[in-house]
């Protein structure tokens, strides 16, 4: 069943919960606050622990951990504060679930705070704090610390592993990522699911095409191949490696694939400009019943982002519109984009006047295609109308605002452009 059907499923109980008044329990009301949480519904999740009269650790950390699971990292830190003001001592969990929401280099000064909580209660070296300060350091870009603390704990496992592979893969370099693979094996860990998954999401764009080869047959080698998700994850890295043949290979031999797998794919053709073999597999996806969604939607308006494939854009916009998914916004930022390129302008103003909601991404695709088709007093026009609303640029837009003032001989409001996106 979907999400919807879930939550509304949860709402029931929870009615049902408050006429048989069930409802003041801390217990069952933490509970609630998860279930809210594991239906994407942070608003209820909210309500829920207001309505507490008098709140305990419990439902204190449940709530924080909400938060953590949600990326609301400053609701957490908030709460972490009120939590103390009002008399509760945080313990062990209560840490825990702050680390989870310190992931950032906004959250990276709480978190040392907080560790340093933890060396005073003498919880540095225990396992699953250890752990979850190795990920707290290298979700903060900060390696030299996760690392200093990993090589600390006196007896590492899978989980602690994985933690620093998570961290190089996301920060370090390939070489550093695939030593301390190869170190883990050498020390008796055995790489699982979650190994790979780290290990095959590695930020770089262009990875080592022989390590990535080596990771292959390692996975051939214990049967995890056919896993879906190490499946998807693998055609990704071996499209960033640019290895179409080996790509292709993955997706053919899947056993079973889902959305992820058939977007995948699609991406890589994209990057290699096989338009058609991307829009081929689309239409192959649809026929085998693959309910699209709103990834594969941007892929497909991408293929077709230049004049020759306007056609075929607009027929993609009318699936979009037919599936309900125009008002999203990185639908929508892809149709201005596609209709900018192919030097539809009209078309472009159209979707950007119909969103309900318009980004930074949004307004230099708009700039963007003006600017390609010479429209450079509307470029400026454009740029004024967004600084008014308060939207940072980004270097898409300066792109666009530098072409224009060249083009109308503004050399001293290119400078100020120039130095104002420097600073």
């Amino acid at each position: 069943c979907s999400m919807q059907d879930l939550l509304n499923g949860g709402m029931k109980l929870h009615r049902d919960i408050m006429f048989i008044g069930f409802d003041s329990d801390i217990l069952v009301n933490t509970s609630l606050m998860n279930m809210y949480s594991r239906c994407n519904n942070l608003k209820h999740a909210w309500k829920v622990f207001e309505t507490i009269a008098i709140h305990d650790i419990v439902s204190w950390n449940a709530m924080i951990d909400v938060c953590a699971q949600h990326d609301q990292s400053e609701d957490a830190l908030q709460l972490f504060g009120e939590m103390q003001k009002n008399g509760v001592v945080p313990n062990k969990v209560t840490l825990l679930n702050m680390l989870q929401a310190c992931t950032n280099e906004i959250g990276f000064s709480q978190g040392t705070h907080i560790h340093n909580d933890i060396v005073a209660r003498s919880l540095e070296l225990d396992l699953v704090v250890a752990t979850a300060l190795v990920t707290m350091y290298g979700k903060c870009n900060s390696l030299e610390d996760a690392w200093e603390l990993f090589t600390r704990i006196p007896e590492r496992n899978l989980v602690s592993w994985n933690a620093m592979l998570a961290s190089y893969a996301q920060y370090g370099t390939v070489e550093q990522t695939f030593a301390l693979f190869e170190q883990m094996i050498l020390e008796g860990d055995l790489p699982n699911k979650v190994t790979f998954l780290s290990m095959l999401s590695l930020h770089q764009s262009k990875p080592c095409v022989p390590l990535v080869g080596r990771l292959h047959s390692f996975l051939l080698s214990i049967g995890l191949d056919k896993d879906v998700s190490i499946g998807n994850a693998l055609i990704c890295m071996h499209g960033k490696c640019g290895n179409l043949k080996a790509a292709r290979l993955v997706f053919d031999t899947l056993s079973e694939r889902d959305v992820v797998s058939w977007t995948a794919m699609m991406s890589v053709y994209c990057q290699e400009g096989l338009h058609k073999d991307c829009h081929l597999l689309f239409e192959q996806m649809q026929r085998q019943g693959i309910i699209v969604d709103k990834m594969a939607f941007v892929i497909m308006i991408t293929a077709f982002s230049n004049a020759s494939t306007l056609h075929e854009g607009k027929m993609i916009h009318s699936h979009v519109v037919q599936s309900n998914l125009d008002s999203i916004i990185d639908v929508s930022n892809a149709l201005v984009n596609m209709y900018g390129k192919c030097g539809s302008l009209d078309d472009a103003c159209t979707v950007f006047e119909n969103m309900p909601t318009r980004g930074v991404i949004t307004w230099s695709a708009m700039l963007a295609g003006y600017a390609m088709h010479n429209e450079y007093d509307i470029v400026l026009q454009c740029f004024e109308d967004m600084q008014k609303i308060g939207l940072k640029p980004n270097h898409v837009t300066f792109l666009s605002l530098l072409s224009a003032c060249g083009q109308k001989g503004l050399i001293d409001k290119a400078y100020d452009y120039f130095y104002s996106m420097k600073a």
